[in-house]
């Protein structure tokens, strides 16, 4: 079997690879990070960032300030704050899909993006051993519970399952402004999954 070179991986890990992320990866003109970079360091021009990329970014930092990586701290504090202020949904679900300027483009909780951002908390709690951060896995872990359960009990229904949930100040319909007597409603219909980047229309 071929000897694993661990000198030469780690030598490209955290003389290169970090490094050049923490240089070129950073957005700075919107937060966060990039989605994804030219062979040369230079932004793509992609137009949206998935949730699972920034959690992948807060695992990589987190566990590369765990390994004594100097930089690794302020990146991963980056990632974590950007990640809680731009990725949860008002329902308190991670979104699937973000803008280039940091708002939500698809809400739709995805199991996949929801283990990376387990996951990249988990690291996140290694790194800070912050209460908050803890809290807020276990209710990442408690929501994928409850859908799996909502979408197992289903199979045996007529009808798909749903658990009516409380009321909650400043979440769901609560975010809405009073009523005006100049209010305007419009239906917005689309696709995600439209051409590249997806379709809304009035």
């Amino acid at each position: 079997m071929t000897e694993i070179p661990f000198a030469r991986v780690r030598h490209w890990t955290f003389e290169e690879a970090l490094p050049f992320w923490a240089e070129h990866g950073v957005d700075r003109e919107y937060g966060g990070f990039l989605e994804e970079l030219t062979i040369d360091g230079k932004p793509t021009g992609a137009a949206f960032k998935r949730v699972r990329v920034i959690c992948r970014h807060l695992y990589s930092f987190s566990h590369a300030a765990l390994l004594g990586w100097s930089d690794g701290r302020a990146l991963s504090d980056r990632a974590f704050e950007y990640l809680l202020a731009k990725a949860r949904t008002p329902d308190g679900a991670w979104a699937r899909l973000l803008t280039r300027q940091g708002e939500i483009k698809d809400p739709t909780p995805d199991l996949y993006d929801i283990a990376f951002a387990l996951f990249g908390l988990a690291w996140r709690y290694r790194l800070t051993k912050e209460a908050a951060v803890l809290k807020l896995a276990h209710e990442t872990l408690a929501g994928m519970r409850l859908q799996a359960s909502l979408q197992l009990d289903s199979r045996r229904l007529a009808t798909p399952g749903h658990v009516v949930l409380e009321p909650e100040h400043g979440h769901g319909l609560h975010r809405l402004p009073r009523p005006s007597d100049g209010d305007l409603f419009f239906d917005f219909e689309g696709d995600p999954w439209w051409g590249d980047e997806g379709l809304e229309y009035l």
